[in-house]
């Protein structure tokens, strides 16, 4: 019947791997995760929004500057669509049987945000916006469970992303319940205390002389296989994982400079 039906979308892979989040089962999957992080204390993320929307108006002292004031722009303008988070134990090994939750948020075509390109491509991608609609996770709910999962504010846990800025803005902008403001000092405060240790894969990849573009090409180079066939945050977030993961055994001899490349953001900030 129903109840079986529904159990089974909550699996967004054919081998179970990856869990869908609804607003039905969020409290049940963030105790699972709490229960988690004991032993899978690396988390990468995904975050997919519907698209830049916005440009920053006036004149800035560089590139950096521009492009943290675009991030300021859009995640203040639009919604978190999905998330996607990955969990590893320390040897870059992926939790088992789920090893990943895509958490859906609550989004309305008619009256949110979006890029017109982007969503079309999300289409074609899958993404059932009327799904989003009726069944999403509303994002105060969210805020509010993920501040008390362990997830965040917590010493114990590291968190991977690609290119992060756009994906921390959001966390920090669901977290804090607050506008984004404009200043870089603000953001990285709130980065240390929310994810006191946070790695982005493309801020490395200046260290590896061979590696550059995006994430998919990465991963293309260092022979990293995608997992599942259509992009969504949650096959986006096991790639990263799976790409730091073998990137620090192949161009850092497993170790990873904590004070050199922690909160480290590629194309944010004045580094």
């Amino acid at each position: 019947g129903r109840r079986r039906q529904q159990s089974q979308s909550h699996s967004a892979s054919r081998d179970g791997s990856i869990r869908d989040v609804w607003a039905s089962n969020l409290e049940e999957e963030m105790q699972t995760i709490r229960d988690m992080l004991r032993t899978y204390p690396y988390v990468s993320i995904h975050a997919q929004d519907p698209g830049s929307v916005g440009t920053p108006l006036g004149q800035f002292r560089s590139s950096e500057e521009h492009a943290f004031q675009t991030i300021v722009c859009n995640v203040n303008l639009l919604k978190l669509l999905q998330l996607g988070i990955t969990f590893f134990n320390a040897d870059g090994q992926r939790a088992t049987p789920v090893s990943t939750w895509q958490f859906n948020f609550k989004f309305n075509l008619q009256s949110d945000m979006y890029s017109k390109p982007v969503i079309d491509i999300l289409s074609r991608q899958g993404y059932r916006f009327q799904h989003f609609d009726k069944d999403g996770i509303d994002i105060n709910v969210f805020a509010e469970l993920i501040t008390t999962s362990g997830l965040v504010l917590c010493d114990d846990v590291t968190w991977l992303s690609f290119s992060n800025g756009t994906d921390f803005g959001h966390l920090i902008h669901v977290l804090t319940g607050a506008v984004l403001q404009q200043s870089e000092n603000e953001y990285f405060e709130l980065m240390e205390i929310f994810f006191p240790n946070l790695y982005d894969v493309k801020y490395m990849m200046r260290s590896c002389k061979d590696l550059k573009g995006t994430l998919t090409e990465v991963a293309e180079t260092i022979k990293v296989g995608r997992h599942g066939g259509s992009i969504q945050a949650g096959t986006e977030s096991i790639l990263v994982g799976d790409v730091f993961f073998k990137m620090r055994s192949m161009y850092f001899e497993g170790i990873i400079d904590h004070e050199r490349y922690n909160h480290m953001v590629y194309g944010v900030g004045s580094q």
